[in-house]
């Protein structure tokens, strides 16, 4: 079960991260982006069809959620009050696997944390995405991906509301959690450390990795990237068999499908 302890810290330090965002302007402005994005959910609800997405609309503000839809019964047949009800956010962490919640705590705090730290550069233009394990109602957990964007702000550009996707990639990545955060100008990724109970941020990939990534996506099989980077096949190889192992992928058409998805090419 997802622990009071964890509940209040998550709690608490979401408080303290969106403490600079002034409660005048909270209250004035809750009410009409809130009401922009009610008349967006049947909008939301066909994405979520056609996209085989789970979609969530999270309200920093208040730590809740505004909105889920599941049409595609990623997660179950949860009721979307489950998450929309004043004790959703607890509920939706309570179903995250129990030796990953702590990281799933700190993933969703450096998410917040890095809006606030960046507010010009946040609304529309970076996008979060975090992996773990989540519980699928009926039984089993998945590898679940969920992507977060800024889709509205404060007169001051901190985060107010989150559009999230969730997607199941169990056949692209095997047991994992962690964070890449895409920018127009960089890519961050974070990774958690089980001996300190931190989320480090690591260079996940070296700048030769990159390129064979690129080649990769690209179509270009070991021989040809050996060719144009003038090195030998088994060092290609050699790099390949490092990236399915850095990204957690099952094979290298699931390291090229997930590295879209999560911005790395």
């Amino acid at each position: 079960m997802f622990t009071k302890t964890e509940t209040t810290a998550l709690s608490d330090s979401l408080e303290k991260v969106t403490a600079s965002i002034s409660g005048s302007s909270k209250q004035k402005k809750n009410i009409a982006y809130r009401q922009k994005w009610l008349t967006k959910m049947e909008f939301l609800h066909s994405i979520s069809a056609q996209t085989n997405a789970v979609i969530l609309l999270h309200d920093t503000s208040v730590n809740r959620f505004l909105y889920m839809s599941d049409r595609a019964k990623i997660l179950g047949n949860y009721n979307p009050e489950d998450f929309t009800s004043e004790t959703g956010m607890d509920f939706s962490f309570s179903n995250t696997h129990p030796g990953q919640r702590s990281a799933a705590l700190l993933i969703q705090l450096k998410i917040i944390s890095y809006g606030m730290d960046h507010p010009s550069a946040c609304l529309n233009n970076s996008v979060a995405n975090m992996t773990f394990l989540y519980k699928r109602k009926g039984g089993g957990y998945f590898q679940y991906l969920q992507k977060a964007m800024v889709v509205e702000t404060d007169a001051a550009g901190y985060p107010l509301l989150y559009l999230r996707y969730g997607f199941d990639i169990s056949h692209l990545v095997r047991p994992s959690v962690g964070l890449i955060i895409n920018t127009p100008d960089e890519t961050l990724i974070w990774a958690y450390n089980i001996n300190k109970k931190s989320l480090d941020q690591v260079n996940l990939l070296s700048t030769q990795e990159k390129k064979i990534l690129g080649l990769l996506a690209q179509g270009k099989q070991s021989k040809e990237i050996a060719d144009m980077l003038f090195v030998s096949s088994h060092t290609i190889d050699t790099h390949r068999r490092n990236l399915l192992k850095k990204t957690n992928c099952i094979d290298s058409t699931a390291l090229i499908t997930f590295a879209k998805m999560t911005g790395l090419i």
